[in-house]
């Protein structure tokens, strides 16, 4: 088989699988070594080194992660989603303005945090006190989440430069930065968040004023209950 084909027919196959989990969530674990072998066959074809197929390279490096983060609440699958960030990172470096790779990464640490934020959800008391909360933020699992938040809203700021520079930015982009934003706030110390909420908050407004977007209803009601609070 030729590396073309090999590339061709390891890419259709690991969009197949992701297929059939929408329709059978629960076979997933059954596809981790088939899919561990097509990313080996990708990375054997010498595909992903190639600039002149970048548009193939976003497309597998997005299907892979959509596979890897399956069930994001027990954290990624570690060689894939490490296979992720090589890529992306690669892409990064050869196209430091890339709208597309630095959006990618930061939807890698969006789905990174998530093992997190489940820990934190089944740890925490809704009822507790500022105080009480304040303390429980300075545990490893707000800290790590704070990592992966903020790593995530680094990675879509310049994409949104990048999208700037080159007039392509869009709603969703803005809506992604917006809820990374909003979710590091959610997990920093009091006294810390109200700059992330800030930052949220411009975002989706500049989301609203683009023509022909319209914010989900769940951000559209976030905007109009805090916009004011937050002025």
């Amino acid at each position: 088989m030729s590396h073309q084909d090999l590339f061709t027919n390891s890419v259709r196959e690991i969009v197949n699988v992701n297929r059939a989990l929408k329709r059978n969530p629960d076979s997933w674990q059954n596809f981790i070594g088939t899919v561990h072998s097509y990313v080996s066959n990708i990375d054997q074809s010498g595909v992903m080194f190639d600039n002149a197929r970048l548009e193939e390279r976003l497309q597998i490096i997005d299907e892979v992660q959509e596979f890897a983060y399956f069930d994001t609440d027990n954290g990624g699958i570690e060689g894939l989603a490490n296979w992720c960030v090589r890529e992306w990172n690669r892409i990064k470096e050869s196209y430091p303005d890339h709208v597309g790779a630095f959006e990618g990464h930061g939807r890698w640490w969006l789905l990174n945090a998530q093992q997190f934020v489940a820990k934190i959800a089944s740890s925490e008391e809704s009822d507790e006190e500022d105080s009480v909360a304040d303390r429980r933020r300075g545990t490893e699992n707000y800290y790590q989440a704070r990592v992966a938040f903020a790593s995530a809203v680094s990675l879509f700021k310049q994409s949104e430069e990048n999208a700037k520079k080159h007039h392509c930015l869009t709603g969703k982009l803005l809506e992604l930065k917006a809820e990374a934003c909003i979710s590091l706030g959610n997990v920093s110390p009091t006294r810390d968040s109200r700059p992330h909420f800030e930052v949220a908050l411009d975002a989706l407004r500049a989301a609203e004023r683009l023509q022909g977007y319209t914010l989900p209803a769940h951000l559209t009601q976030y905007l109009r209950e805090h916009e004011y609070v937050l002025r």
